[in-house]
């Protein structure tokens, strides 16, 4: 993605992609349909998800943590793979 120009597309390309695909989110609220419906809507797109687990779950480079009283709290996060 080195032109200037990738972000923009990618960005109306997955506009058009959510707009296809949130009609089956409505058909059916299971995550695990819905990850199928991603990943059966485009051949050259593959998309991966996480799941919560022990009420913390990892996005891009944030640990998001849930209190147990329900707030959110977040650090930084590195993969075990992560070697600086």
């Amino acid at each position: 993605m080195s032109s200037t120009l990738s972000p923009f597309l990618v960005n109306i390309y997955m506009e058009a992609f959510e707009r296809k695909l949130r009609f089956a989110q409505m058909l059916n609220s299971s995550t695990a349909f819905f990850g199928a419906c991603l990943n059966g809507a485009h051949t050259d797109a593959k998309f991966t998800m996480e799941l919560e687990k022990d009420s913390t779950l990892p996005f891009l480079d944030v640990l998001v943590s849930r209190r147990p009283d329900g707030l959110l709290e977040h650090r930084v996060y590195r993969k075990p793979t992560h070697t600086d």
